[in-house]
């Protein structure tokens, strides 16, 4: 029996690497060979352990005997789950296999009718297999993580441990990509067209949603298949609206703050909403000639073209004489904004160009390839160098739950958010360091909030791309909130409004080359005026704090610090990896995410 069970615990090991590979492969086939054999030797495995059963009472051994039978009944949801993924994701890996693009960035022009719709049906149809085996891997997981690896022996427990995070993160994976095919057919026009709205934005010159919107493109998905593509720069739209005479009535928030009524394309992130941003757009995109409304918007910022440059040490671009890389985009787009001007395509031939061999690259990956890039994609997507929004429900609520979407939804109102515009007509963001510091003070019933934003323009002339951070600053907060006070706005002149569900602060927050400048908003929130929106939630003897800090899309890296006091007769129960100091708690930490705290005091 202890043969048998090495044996065949052997070989599972091995047809369990190889099925990973398999999956990631996409060689569904072998990967059902390899579940095969793992079922096969897992079954015997188990007898040969019932064989032992009089040893391990013998030496008492029982503890390690109802751990190695939670093993083996995860692993055998884990052979469940197997079987139903495999069958439900076989569509979509072959989607993802044969696909090949009928236009691309270069020519616009359809070059093939050859659609996908019966892979996208199949996926839609197969869908509640991934959800089913999403769900038994769940329970796996739940099963294996309760093992206590301590009753193994020794030499086995680096094994048991790597089958732990293995499962958890399989679990984790596979949960998202069962919620992906819910929605994913409908996204990719398996019964309509479908048309979205590509934003590039240069983080340099920060707007609301990330950046200037550079250049953009217009995406028509019908039967997965791009069956319309059209890119130009935003200054070629603008001239094509201003020549045909069109105008467009602005949010009254730019009006009051720009001191202006000329609304353009490129302003139309000056709402920090994503979703706003889309149906803001879409009048835009009419006017142009690129259909009468939106599905969906996508923004893209310089850094995320970055993280792929990065990833592939570079790539090689029409018209350019050296390797395009992460380290000189930048310049170049320099060089292009310099010599540009509107009706011109220089700038956007490059930029164009830098996207089709991007997407060339990208659609003639080979599936090992796609795993690294996958992670340039989740980064960039948790620090906001890459959004998107949906009009399809299922499709905003993922990415929603993953802070993903662009939203300003109202977990926000926990603590204050910084909405940076640069209107100085420079890339002054290159050279501003900002750092953050929010004091809380709580009561039960009453919370204060001190923030403090300090900025420093590292510019070292007026010379573009550097230059004077001219920078209209608004700080949003709940809606009920007492304003108490705030210093560092220009000349002291700011408005304060409510805007979608929020009360905004706005102001000229302006640092000079070569200086520091920095921002102080004080307010108090009141159970009363909030209602179930207040952050602070009292249940019995137990108080609970949810603060979720929200980092503006485009921003960098930027030091944050965060101190909580509470009253002297509360006692800490669970502070989120905060440091508790008598009754402060705080933390320092870099935000290039959206961050969430979740603490807990008892009152007794």
């Amino acid at each position: 029996p202890i043969i048998g069970i090495a044996i065949g615990g052997s070989i599972i090991y091995s047809n369990g690497k190889d099925l990973r590979n398999n999956i990631v492969s996409y060689n569904f086939q072998d990967a059902k060979t390899n579940i095969d054999m793992i079922e096969n030797h897992l079954s015997r495995i188990k007898k040969n352990t019932q064989r032992l059963n009089w040893a391990i009472k013998l030496f008492n051994q029982e503890p390690f005997s109802r751990e190695l039978d939670k093993v083996y009944l995860g692993l055998e949801y884990v052979l469940d789950s197997g079987d139903s993924l495999l069958s439900g994701l076989e569509p979509l890996a072959l989607y993802i296999e044969d696909f090949e693009p009928s236009i691309n960035f270069e020519s616009g022009t359809p070059s093939s009718t050859k659609e996908y719709r019966d892979y996208l049906n199949t996926i839609d149809e197969k869908s509640y297999l991934t959800g089913d085996g999403a769900y038994k891997l769940k329970l796996s997981d739940e099963i294996i993580s309760s093992v206590v690896v301590e009753h193994f022996p020794q030499f086995t427990q680096e094994y048991v441990l790597e089958l732990k995070s293995g499962v958890k993160e399989a679990s984790n994976s596979v949960n998202s990509i069962s919620n992906l095919v819910t929605f994913l057919p409908d996204i990719l026009g398996n019964t309509e067209r479908k048309r979205y709205l590509i934003l590039l934005q240069n983080e340099g010159e920060i707007r609301s949603t990330g950046g200037w919107i550079s250049s953009y493109a217009v995406v028509g998905l019908e039967g997965g298949q791009i069956r319309e593509l059209f890119v130009d720069d935003i200054y070629n739209a603008e001239g094509t609206l201003k020549v045909q005479n069109k105008r467009f009535n602005p949010p009254n928030s730019l009006v009051q703050a720009l001191e202006t009524t000329e609304y353009s394309f490129s302003l139309i992130n000056w709402d920090p909403d994503l979703y706003n941003v889309m149906l803001e757009a879409e009048s835009f995109i009419f006017a142009l000639g690129k259909g009468d409304d939106l599905d969906g918007i996508v923004t893209i910022d310089i850094s995320f073209i970055q993280k792929l440059l990065d990833q592939w040490g570079g790539l090689e671009v029409p018209g350019e004489n050296e390797l395009v890389t992460s380290d000189n985009i930048y310049s170049k787009i320099f060089e292009m904004h310099q010599d540009f001007t509107p009706s011109s395509n220089r700038k956007s031939t490059f930029l164009t160009n830098v996207a089709n061999e991007i997407v060339t690259r990208l659609l003639s990956s080979n599936f090992s390839e796609y795993q690294s890039v996958s992670s340039v994609f989740t980064e960039s997507l948790n620090e906001k160098h890459l959004q998107a929004v949906f009009k399809n429900t299922q499709a905003t609520n993922f990415f929603d739950q993953k802070n993903w979407d662009g939203q300003l939804d109202s977990k926000y109102v926990s603590a204050p958010i910084a909405i940076d515009w640069n209107w100085g007509a420079n890339k002054a963001n290159l050279y501003i360091k900002r750092d953050h510091n929010l004091d809380i003070e709580l009561t039960e019933e009453n919370i204060t909030y001190t923030y403090e934003i300090n900025v420093a323009n590292e510019s070292t002339s007026d010379t573009y791309p550097q230059g004077d951070y001219i920078n209209y600053q608004r700080i949003y907060i709940p809606p009920g909130a007492n304003i108490l006070n705030i210093q560092g706005i220009e000349n002291n002149e700011y408005r304060i409004y409510n805007d979608f569900g929020f009360k905004v602060i706005g102001g000229w927050f302006n640092t000079p080359v070569n200086s520091n400048n920095t921002l102080t908003v004080r307010y108090r929130v009141a159970r009363s005026d909030l209602g179930s929106y207040f952050p602070l939630t009292v249940q019995n003897d137990n108080v609970f704090l949810d603060i979720n800090i929200y980092k503006q899309p485009g921003t960098k890296k930027e030091s944050y610090v965060l101190n909580i006091g509470y009253p002297a007769d509360w006692n800490v129960i669970e502070s989120e990896d905060l440091t508790s100091i008598s009754n402060q708690l705080n933390r320092r930490f870099d935000l290039i995410s959206d961050a969430e705290f979740e603490v807990s005091w008892s009152t007794l």
